[in-house]
């Protein structure tokens, strides 16, 4: 399964969902909603500075979604070379 806006990783093996922020393993296995995940202590900076980390998800998600527009060009240009 490709994720978009969840980190997701192998640990040995195993699936492991990492915290967006920090990246500290969050929970472990391969089932996961594809959003956003933060850990406890990330979560906690959020509330206090929401609009900070928001300025950063934001900057975060144009990048991805500049990326993805890219990949989306190369696919038309080269198709699967």
């Amino acid at each position: 399964m490709r994720f978009k806006y969840a980190d997701f990783r192998f640990n040995n093996g195993n699936g492991a969902l990492l915290c967006n922020a920090c990246r500290v393993i969050i929970s472990y296995g391969h089932e996961h909603e594809d959003r956003l995940h933060f850990c406890e202590s990330c979560s906690d900076v959020m509330l206090q500075h929401d609009g900070y980390l928001y300025h950063k998800v934001r900057i975060w998600k144009d990048q991805n979604e500049a990326l993805d527009e890219l990949a989306k060009q190369d696919q038309e240009l080269f198709g699967n070379i």
